[in-house]
C-alpha cells in the first residue's frame, strides 16, 4: 500500500467551503458536511492526501481537480473613491433568504449564486474596492464546491470538536466531555514532557481524546495508565481515526477502587478479623467481566498496576477535568516520579487556585496559565486579526515534584554575613571599626 495514497478503511479530514469534517474513505459511507449539503466518501479511495477536489451537486461524490480557490487579496488596491465609514452591519444588507440561496446554488451552481448574492446585496456597491474582493472570498469559502482531502491530525481533530474561528455556541450531544481547544492540548503535551518512550498516568473526561494524542506522541514504546471506573470502557474510536496501532498494548485500562489505591484486596481481611466481601450479586459480576480476551487485555487488575507503577513510577500525570480534580490529584501524587510532570486542566481557575497549598511542600514551578489565541491576516503594510474567536480554552496548572525535605531549615536562619562565619564575631568588628573612625574624627 502506498503511504500517500488514501485507503479503503481510513479516516481523512476534508476541509473547504467553510466545512471541517472527518470520514471515513469506503464506499456506501455518507458524510454530512453541513445542514444543506452531505457527500459519498467512496471516490476518496486512491487519491493522494493533500489533494483538492470537487463536488458534484447531482451525484454528491468527490471528483479529483486542478483547481485550487484563488484566496488571496494582497493584490487587490484599496484606493477607490467609496470608503466604509457608513456601513452598519445588522444582517439585514442581504435580500436573499436561506431557502432560496440553498435552492440557486443546487439548481444553478456556485458562480450563479455570487451574481444573485451581489445583485440582492444593499451595501455592496458601497464597499471598497479591497472590501469587495473580500466579500467575494468570504462567499466563495462558504458556498464553494473545492474542498482539500488531508491527513487526521491531532490538530485536526481539535478543529472539529472545537473551531477556533466562529465556534458553536452549543453542542448538545457533547456537553457530557470535555472538549479541547488546539492551543490548550499543544501545552499539555508541552508541559507534560510527552515523548518516545514516556510512561503517564492519566485521568480525563475526554472520551478518548487526550489518549490518542498521547498515543501519537508516546511511540511503540510508551505507555498509558487511565484511572477508569470499572463500569466504563476505553474508547478506541479517536485513535483509530489517527491511524494508531496496538492500542491496547500500549493503552492500560487501571480501575478505580482500593485495590489500586491502597494495595489491599476484595478478599484480603480488614484490621478487626471480617473480611471485606464485594456486594452485588455474584452472576452480576460475571457479566460485567469482559468474556473476550482482546477486550480483558486493555484491563490491569489495581494490584498488579499499583505494582507497577511503584516499581518505576509515572513520567508524567495528566489530569484532565470539569468537576473536582482535587480528589484525583491527591490519590495518584504517590506514582508521580520524582523530577515528574504535573499538568492540571480545568475550565475554571478557582479549581485549580484551591490544589496550590496541597502542592507547595512537593512540587516547584508551580503556575496557572492561559493562552491567548487568534488568527491574523497578515497583508503589506497591515495585519487584520480574526474578532470572531472562541473567548478562551481553559486554564493549566502545571508544576514539578521534588523529594521533600525532612528538615527544612527557615529561610531567615540560612542567611549569614557576606565576609563572617561567625555572626556576633562580624558584629564586634563592624562596632570596632565606627569606634575607630569616631576616634580618628575627633
Amino acid at each position: 500500500m502506498d503511504a500517500d495514497r488514501i485507503n479503503k478503511g481510513d479516516y481523512v479530514f476534508i476541509s473547504g467551503s467553510g466545512v471541517q469534517r472527518i470520514g471515513e474513505a469506503k464506499e456506501g459511507v455518507r458524510l454530512r458536511l453541513d445542514r444543506c449539503r452531505l457527500a459519498f466518501t467512496g471516490g476518496l479511495v486512491g487519491m493522494h492526501y493533500g489533494e483538492v477536489v470537487r463536488l458534484s451537486p447531482r451525484s454528491k461524490c468527490f471528483r479529483a481537480c486542478a483547481d485550487y480557490p484563488d484566496l488571496d487579496l494582497s493584490g487587490v488596491s484599496s484606493t477607490g473613491a467609496h470608503d466604509n465609514r457608513d456601513l452598519v452591519c445588522d444582517n439585514r444588507s442581504q435580500q436573499l433568504t436561506k431557502d432560496e440561496i440553498a435552492a440557486i446554488r443546487q439548481e444553478k451552481g456556485v458562480e450563479t449564486l455570487l451574481s444573485s448574492l451581489v445583485e440582492h446585496s444593499v451595501t455592496f456597491q458601497g464597499k471598497t474596492n479591497f472590501s469587495k474582493e473580500k466579500y467575494l472570498v468570504k462567499k466563495k469559502k462558504k458556498y464553494g464546491e473545492l474542498f482539500k482531502v488531508q491527513r487526521v491530525t491531532a490538530a485536526s481533530m481539535c478543529e472539529v470538536h472545537v473551531p477556533s474561528i466562529a465556534p458553536p455556541c452549543e453542542a448538545a450531544e457533547e456537553s457530557q466531555w470535555v472538549r479541547l481547544r488546539a492551543d490548550a492540548v499543544a501545552l499539555i503535551l508541552h508541559h507534560a514532557d510527552i515523548h518516545d518512550g514516556a510512561r503517564v498516568l492519566l485521568f480525563e473526561r475526554t472520551n478518548g481524546v487526550i489518549p490518542a494524542y498521547l498515543l501519537e506522541r508516546l511511540g511503540e514504546n510508551g505507555k498509558i495508565f487511565q484511572l477508569m471506573e470499572k463500569s466504563a470502557q476505553p474508547n478506541l474510536f479517536p485513535a483509530s481515526q489517527l491511524g494508531l496501532r496496538e492500542l491496547k498494548r500500549r493503552w492500560k485500562a487501571v480501575p478505580n477502587n482500593e485495590d489500586f489505591f491502597k494495595g489491599k484486596s476484595a478478599d484480603q481481611p480488614n484490621n478487626d478479623g471480617s473480611q471485606t466481601v464485594s456486594e452485588g450479586n455474584p452472576s452480576e459480576t460475571t457479566l460485567n467481566s469482559p468474556t473476550n480476551p482482546s477486550d480483558a487485555s486493555q484491563w490491569m487488575k489495581g494490584l498488579d498496576a499499583r505494582q507497577e507503577l511503584l516499581d518505576r513510577p509515572a513520567d508524567s500525570l495528566i489530569i484532565v477535568d470539569d468537576m473536582n480534580a482535587e480528589r484525583q490529584l491527591t490519590c495518584l501524587l504517590p506514582f508521580l516520579a520524582y523530577g515528574g510532570h504535573l499538568v492540571v486542566y480545568s475550565p475554571f481557575t478557582e479549581d485549580l487556585a484551591a490544589l496550590f497549598p496541597r502542592l507547595r511542600m512537593d512540587f516547584v514551578n508551580i503556575r496557572i496559565s492561559e493562552t491567548w489565541y487568534r488568527h491574523y491576516q497578515v497583508i503589506p503594510q497591515r495585519t487584520h486579526p480574526t474578532v470572531n474567536m472562541s473567548t478562551a480554552g481553559g486554564y493549566l496548572l502545571t508544576a514539578i515534584k521534588v523529594e521533600r525535605n525532612p528538615n527544612p531549615v527557615p529561610r531567615y536562619m540560612q542567611a549569614q554575613p557576606l565576609f563572617d562565619n561567625n555572626r556576633e564575631g562580624g558584629l564586634q568588628n563592624r562596632k570596632r571599626d565606627r569606634n575607630s573612625e569616631n576616634d580618628c574624627s575627633e
